[in-house]
């Protein structure tokens, strides 16, 4: 069973630096993935999953600000890398054997 200490999630800044993602696990065993798509553009992030064995992949996020009356992001794209995934209403699955 993950738990929020075995999921690190770090965004790939380039040049070799990255920033840690804050990770939330839900009591319905959906992960939160705090601010991610919260810019302009695309961004690279690297998930790996602290278990025996460990487990890494990764997912690329194209979001653009919104316009109009609203403030916010939009995230267009979501693309996971090197691991079974499905989308379904608004969330992906991932699956860790």
């Amino acid at each position: 069973m993950l738990t929020g200490s075995n999921i690190v999630v770090q965004q790939d800044n380039g040049n070799g630096n990255f920033a840690g993602i804050n990770v939330e696990v839900r009591d319905d065993k959906k992960i939160l993935l705090k601010n991610v798509g919260l810019f302009n553009g695309t961004r690279n992030y690297n998930v790996y999953l602290t278990t025996d064995p460990i487990r890494a992949f990764n997912f690329k996020i194209s979001s653009n600000q919104l316009t109009g009356d609203c403030y916010g992001y939009e995230i267009n794209e979501l693309t996971i890398e090197n691991i079974p995934s499905s989308a379904d209403n608004g969330y992906y699955k991932i699956v860790v054997d």
